[in-house]
This record gives structure tokens, sequence and C-alpha cells, in this order.
């Protein structure tokens, strides 16, 4: 449980870095 949390976790990381970028 606490794995398929921190991966949801990372993945919002990786969409918020990916959407931040594309802004730059």
């Amino acid at each position: 449980v606490f794995l398929n949390r921190l991966r949801r976790k990372s993945f919002l990381l990786v969409n918020l870095f990916l959407l931040v970028f594309n802004l730059l």
C-alpha cells in the first residue's frame, strides 16, 4: 500500500514537472 501511494505521488510529481517544463 505504501509503495503504491509513493508511486502515485511520484507520478503526480512527474506530471507537474512536465507541466512546468511545457510552460517554460
